[in-house]
């Protein structure tokens, strides 16, 4: 008996969350980035949990440098799904799989973060001589 993969999936009722992360303003692909799901166990008007809330991720996938990722062996159910990368803002969002997989493409902003950089030395600074074309 020959099975295609829609049949095995339908057999096994497991599914993929698939799709590709990019910059929101360049369009470059977000190599690197960690796509991680966590089951949703919460009514579906609660407020999406901030930060890093969540704990113990179901699954997880790192993004090649297409910035394609793809989480396998999902089951049918509701997922938080959270895209993210060192800069960006994260990207957090319901997904529900119910009978089919899913494809998804994710636009990470840049995390804007106001900082200020001193630099100090201990060395006093050496003296400099300016040198014209007069004196050469």
């Amino acid at each position: 008996m020959l099975l295609t993969g829609a049949n095995l999936s339908a057999q096994t009722n497991s599914y993929s969350i698939a799709g590709v992360v990019t910059d929101k303003i360049s369009g470059e692909a977000a190599i690197g980035a960690a796509a991680m799901i966590f089951a949703d166990t919460t009514a579906v008007t609660t407020p999406l949990p901030k930060g890093d809330g969540l704990k113990h991720p179901l699954r997880g996938a790192i993004t090649n440098k297409f910035g394609f990722f793809s989480l396998a062996k999902v089951p049918q159910g509701r997922y938080i799904l959270v895209i993210k990368s060192l800069g960006y803002k994260r990207d957090v969002r319901r997904v529900t799989i119910a009978d089919q997989s899913l494809r998804l493409d994710v636009q990470l902003e840049i995390e804007a973060k106001d900082q200020e950089v001193v630099v100090t030395s201990d060395r006093a600074p050496k003296p400099t001589q300016t040198i014209s074309s007069l004196d050469v």
